[in-house]
């Protein structure tokens, strides 16, 4: 087939971070080629919902996917942003609308350091290869902190409350970069309220403090990808959009420009698609097809084309294998003896470092033992109550970390609880080896000895704790 064969030079599925990304580079190689296919909705400034029945409804659900639903869910077809899937061990939440995860994402910006690249990925992807593209990244995305001025409005008061426990701690704890709107001067930020369009032509207004970032920011205060790489896309370089239509299979063409399943792609592709509304399903022609729906999303489409399509006969066994979820811990503090007034403000504002970039020591751990310590759940020698935790992570409920983390199947099931504070982030005992399994472990809970036994190696990540 010839280039003029085509219906598009290239058809992009999916419109988050990745298809957001590659539907502005595209199209500026080939201006009025780009297709791109977004399932949910477009959300214009003021039009997220917030009223209880407007939320109960902003969840996706076709019937005809015949998902696992609960019960109290509608069963109407609705093309809501909230798309919640149940699995074995792990539930997770994606989100479905133009802009895809970076509507309902927490603005954070960060460079994860070199380490996190030593293990588990290829030896051509590194911190130091990647950095120009973190660079333009957070160019584009706006990344900066808070603005610290003289207007006390500025201030978030929770954001300072986890600087001081951090210092108290001897935490080394920083303002995060947050893909968030200040206008478009970093260093003379435009009034809280005010509206300008950014350097792409887009209108937003510099931030509220509301404290929404996660169920859709209504002043668009958030730098969304629908307002920077997609903005340009469509507007500058004349790519198409289409929202509400669902990508349904790929298949390969011939020479003849014939769906082919026995082709190997090197003639191009076409999408099958179905208009949501309309309800009829149409296609197009590509010479390349960029599969960019998140990874469910993503696995899920050339799954269905592999397994039951037959489209796609060649993809590999990999495909929808060794991935987990994002690894984020949430914990809540109760009747704090201080005034957060924790809705005021970007959802997360700081962060404070749990031995990712450094590993200071630690205080309450055994010397020599331990470069960091994640507390599982104490119980209250008097009351018998469970008590709260500080450090990386409140672990309430052993087993259900158990379902997602494997290093904790061996904890779960030899640590009940309640149980006595339970530390562990990577074996130091001298002499023995990274990653042996240490002896058993015990402390006093008051009420006689709690053992917890880790019976096979393990290894933790560090992490990093951010205030909401």
């Amino acid at each position: 087939m010839t280039t003029n064969s085509y219906d598009y030079e290239v058809v992009v599925i999916g419109s988050g971070f990745g298809g957001g990304i590659l539907a502005c580079r595209t199209s500026k190689a080939w201006p009025g080629k780009v297709l791109v296919l977004e399932r949910g909705k477009r959300y214009p400034m003021g039009s997220f919902p917030r009223t209880p029945h407007d939320m109960a409804r902003n969840f996706w659900n076709l019937p005809d996917e015949a998902r696992a639903r609960p019960k109290h869910f509608s069963q109407d077809e609705s093309h809501g942003m909230f798309d919640i899937r149940n699995f074995r061990g792990m539930n997770a939440v994606v989100c479905a609308g133009y802009g895809g995860g970076s509507l309902i994402y927490a603005n954070v910006f960060m460079r994860p350091p070199e380490a996190v690249f030593a293990e588990g990925w290829p030896k051509s992807i590194t911190r130091s290869g990647l950095e120009p593209y973190y660079q333009i990244a957070k160019a584009v995305l706006g990344a900066r902190p808070i603005p610290q001025n003289e207007d006390p409005r500025r201030r978030v008061v929770r954001a300072d409350l986890f600087r001081e426990v951090a210092r108290k701690e001897g935490r080394d704890s920083q303002l995060c970069d947050i893909n968030v709107f200040f206008g478009n001067d970093f260093d003379k930020p435009t009034p809280i309220g005010v509206q300008e369009k950014n350097r792409y032509g887009a209108l937003q207004t510099s931030c509220v403090y509301c404290g929404e970032c996660d169920v859709g920011c209504n002043t668009h205060s958030k730098n969304t990808v629908d307002l920077n790489y997609l903005f340009v896309a469509e507007h500058r370089y004349g790519a198409r959009i289409l929202t509400e239509h669902l990508a349904e299979r790929i298949v390969p063409l011939n020479a003849a420009g014939q769906d082919d399943a026995g082709a190997d792609g090197g003639n191009g592709y076409r999408v099958h698609y179905r208009d949501l509304n309309g309800k009829r399903e149409t296609s197009a022609s590509a010479r390349r097809v960029v599969v960019s729906a998140g990874t469910l999303g993503s696995n899920e489409l050339l799954l269905r084309c592999r397994e039951v399509f037959k489209t796609l006969p060649g993809l590999n066994d990999n495909l929808g294998k060794r991935f987990s979820g994002n690894g984020d811990f949430l914990s809540f503090v109760i009747e704090g003896k201080q005034p957060a007034d924790p809705n005021y403000g970007p959802v997360i504002t700081q962060r404070t470092d749990f031995n990712l970039w450094r590993t200071p020591a630690i205080r309450h751990s055994p010397p020599g033992w331990w470069r960091g310590c994640v507390p599982a759940c104490r119980t209250s020698p008097r009351s018998g109550k469970r008590s709260r935790m500080g450090c990386a992570a409140s672990f309430r409920a052993l087993p259900w970390i158990a379902s997602d983390l494997p290093w904790a199947t061996s904890w779960a099931r030899t640590c009940p609880t309640p149980a006595a504070c339970c530390c562990a982030w990577g074996w130091t005992t001298p002499g023995a080896s990274p990653g042996s399994t240490p002896p058993a472990i015990s402390r006093s809970s008051g009420r006689g000895r709690r053992t917890c036994r880790f019976t096979r190696p393990y290894s933790m990540p560090a992490s990093v704790s951010a205030t909401r």
